[in-house]
């Protein structure tokens, strides 16, 4: 999983208007389990553990949500949870409705979210082969930090680092590792046997692994 963070000193690059959008935080556990395709109950639970949802809306209609942790998160492709530390979010579970998509919808929202939260430190991640999810995370503000995947021996750490400083600070938040070691090529592959062939026994890494076909490639970005 490719890492990203904002930084509160760091500048909000300006993005075209968007006719019609807003942004707004809801507590409306109803609407956004409609929205998010989950149960009321698990809204709920969501936002008294302290995440909060918000909407983006083209013509005053709900067609995009995003989540914010504010006290814990967790990262269940990788078997991570974390508390946060005051100031510090992450944000997590984010789509838009298929027939909004490609109109720059996500970028927006992001920024309308780190400018209503009080944070200090946003992180978010995406997977590398989701292409448009990246590039709309670019867009937003957000600098790469690392690539947070599994170790030969089944230990997660954050490796390919390109920010020394924030990859140490995101290890930090995370619970995990930095490491010089090679990761495994895709963040679905754990180790040895198990693998789809990047962790194949006796074998240095394989460059290429064929689990993240690439997505979204013939579209603009989200």
């Amino acid at each position: 999983m490719a890492l990203m963070t904002w930084w509160r000193i760091d500048a909000l690059p300006a993005l075209p208007v968007l006719p019609g959008f807003a942004a707004r935080r809801s507590a409306d556990a109803h609407a956004i389990a409609d929205l998010n395709r989950i149960t009321v109950g698990e809204a709920r639970e969501r936002l008294h553990n302290g995440h909060h949802a918000y909407l983006a809306m083209l013509d005053g209609r709900p067609v995009g949500y995003g989540w914010a942790a504010t006290k814990e998160g967790s990262i269940g492709e990788v078997g991570l949870a974390f508390e946060l530390p005051r100031g510090e979010r992450y944000l997590w579970d984010f789509a838009t409705l298929p027939a909004y998509r490609g109109r720059g919808l996500y970028p927006q929202l992001l920024q309308a979210m780190l400018q209503m939260e009080t944070t200090t430190r946003a992180w978010i991640l995406h997977a590398p082969e989701n292409r448009p999810s990246g590039a709309g995370i670019t867009r937003a503000g957000f600098r790469p930090v690392g690539r947070l995947a599994f170790r030969a021996d089944g230990s997660v750490a954050l490796g390919d680092v390109r920010d020394d400083v924030r990859a140490w600070w995101a290890a930090g938040v995370l619970g995990v590792e930095v490491t010089d070691e090679a990761v495994s090529s895709c963040w679905c592959c754990p180790r040895g046997e198990a693998s789809c062939g990047c962790w194949a026994r006796g074998r240095s890494l394989v460059a290429v692994c064929g689990c993240g076909a690439a997505v979204g490639v013939s579209r603009r970005a989200a």
